[in-house]
Parts: C-alpha cells; sequence; structure tokens
C-alpha cells in the first residue's frame, strides 16, 4: 500500500496469512511448532545421559561424606574447638620397711607445645621461638631446634623444658595470645629423702640412690615399645633401682578432660572430666636408719684412714 505523507513517500510491505480458502488465496500451511530448535533426539538423549551421571557422581560424594567418613570428618571438625588434655596421676611413694617415706612428689612447671598449633608459616614460627626464647631466656636455635623435632606430632602436649620458673610461666601464661601452640603444664617432679620428711632436705642417704634408682624421660625405643600401654611422648619412667622395677605399680593411671578451646588453643570450658588413679606405694624390706648409721660409721673410717672408697657389712646388726 502506498503511505502519502506531507514530506515523502513511503512503501510498506505486509505479510498476509490465511487459514481458510479466500478468493484466490490458499491457505497457508501452519504446524504447531513456531519456533526452530537445534536438538536432535540424540543430542537430548546425550544431555539426559550427562545430567544423570553429574546426579550420581554427587549423590555418590554426598553418601561418602555423610554415611561413610561422616563420623571422621565429624571428629576433625569437634578437634578444631575441643582437646582432650590427659591429666597425670600421682606417682605413689616408696617406705622404709618401717614406713618413713624415702620419695616425695613436689609441684612445678613444664614448657609444653601441641605441634598441631604451632604456626605453618616459616616467619611467623620464627617470630614465635623469638618471642619464647626472649621469655625463657633460651638460645632460639635450640628452641628451633626442638620445636622441628616434634613438629610431627598431633595435639598431644609435649614438654621441652622441665622444672621452669614461676615467674616465667607466668609471663608464658600472660602472653599466650602471642605464643600459638605453646602453654604451661602443670606437674609433679620425684624428690628423694631419707629419715623423717621434716628433714627432706637436710638428711641425705646416699648409699639409697642405687636402690631406689631415678626417672627420665621416654627415650624412641621406650616409647615405640610402651605407646600401647598409654605413655605418652613427655612421659616419665622409671630408669633405674626400684623405680624401674615397680614401674607399672607406682605409676597409677592418667585420667582426662575434654576442654573446649579458641582459636588460640586456650581452653574456655571444662566440658567433662575424668580423674585419674594414682599410682600404689611401695614398701621396701631395707631399714633406712640403720642405713643411715652404717653410712654414717663408714665415712668416719673413711676419712680416718684417707680413703675415699669401702663396703661395709653386718654379720650380727644386733652387735
Amino acid at each position: 500500500r502506498l503511505f502519502r505523507h506531507s514530506y515523502k513517500d513511503s512503501w510498506v510491505e505486509e505479510s498476509v496469512l490465511f487459514d481458510k480458502p479466500y478468493g484466490k488465496h490458499r491457505p497457508t500451511p501452519q504446524t504447531s511448532s513456531h519456533i526452530g530448535s537445534s536438538f536432535t533426539p540424540i543430542g537430548l538423549a546425550w544431555l539426559a545421559g550427562f545430567l544423570c551421571v553429574l546426579f550420581f557422581i554427587l549423590s555418590g560424594r554426598l553418601v561418602g561424606l555423610q554415611v561413610i567418613h561422616g563420623d571422621s570428618y565429624r571428629a576433625r571438625a569437634e578437634g578444631n574447638r575441643e582437646r582432650i588434655v590427659p591429666i597425670a596421676a600421682e606417682r605413689g611413694h616408696i617406705y622404709d620397711r618401717r614406713k618413713i617415706q624415702l620419695t616425695k612428689n613436689i609441684p612445678n612447671f613444664s614448657l609444653a607445645l601441641r605441634p598441631q598449633e604451632l604456626p605453618r608459616d616459616p616467619k611467623k614460627r620464627r617470630e614465635l621461638v623469638e618471642r619464647l626464647s626472649a621469655i625463657t631466656k633460651n638460645p632460639p636455635e635450640i628452641l628451633a631446634k626442638t620445636i622441628d623435632e616434634y613438629g610431627s606430632y598431633s595435639f598431644e602436649s609435649i614438654v621441652i623444658k622441665e622444672d621452669i620458673d614461676y615467674d616465667v610461666a607466668l609471663l608464658i601464661y600472660i602472653n599466650a595470645a602471642n605464643l600459638p601452640g605453646i602453654h604451661i603444664e602443670r606437674g609433679s617432679k620425684r624428690l628423694y629423702i631419707a629419715g623423717d620428711v621434716t628433714s627432706a632436705l637436710t638428711t641425705k642417704n646416699q648409699a639409697l640412690s642405687h636402690v631406689l634408682g631415678y626417672q627420665g624421660k621416654l627415650d624412641p625405643d621406650e616409647l615405640r615399645q610402651l605407646s600401647s600401654a598409654g605413655y605418652l611422648t613427655a612421659d616419665i619412667i622409671g630408669k633405674t633401682g626400684i623405680e624401674k622395677s615397680y614401674e607399672s605399680t607406682l605409676r597409677g593411671t592418667y585420667g582426662w578432660r575434654r576442654v573446649e578451646v579458641d582459636a588460640v588453643g586456650r581452653e574456655q570450658a571444662i566440658l567433662e572430666e575424668r580423674a585419674p588413679i594414682p599410682g600404689e606405694h611401695v614398701q621396701l624390706a631395707l631399714d633406712s636408719d640403720m642405713q643411715t648409721a652404717l653410712e654414717r660409721a663408714l665415712r668416719d673410717v673413711l676419712t680416718n684412714a684417707k680413703k675415699t672408697r669401702g663396703a661395709a657389712i653386718a654379720l650380727d646388726p644386733r652387735t
């Protein structure tokens, strides 16, 4: 059709469809599909198969995470905020035949670390070692070597320095936020005495030292042999004498407490606790007073004879 305007003429082409015959015009064939598609039946089948495979993969992964390995991942998640802290048992005492106490446990503080809480970044770890060295007055290279040596252990607490001063322990506790993985443990150390406990610091029975023996840290071989019996990396064990022979009797049984910790590993709350079982006492057939008297007499004889070694034998203790 021709449209006339005031400024120009223009043609507009129109398309007319007939669904029924009209004059000379025939009906235009029509279908139910008005938009073309590039998907063929084979393409649709491949797409459906891919979606099915993807669905089964995601479903299998979900089952693996929540059902098969659910307990393991749940334990790891809980481990990020909870800790199981062992509680050492009070070691049993050693007595002579008249029940005179020959050993004593006195409280002390130890410097300990949890390897998995230490910084992973080498620079941050060096800064930690320098801060710790400034507080404890220990050379940084020794501290760094100790930390690297125990770096493969898990959340188990490792004692790296025993019997530290109270002032040092207090400083470390105050600076705990700047010392991730480092903490103070309260424990006890063994004191060997003779005679009455009140004279423990003044009277010494030197000859009994070989009988009573002494304690020391577990070495790697001992740890491998005793880990199944509940011994920990930082444990103390009898090395010689009665301490070694009656280790299982004197040791006792560890307790534990489950605590909630913050981001830097500081305890926030105790969730559960089981008290330790103290070790049993051991009574010997020795008479410490008789041993002391014999030792004093022998020392006098050696002094008069200007000798340094000797032995004494009581053939008849009554005389």
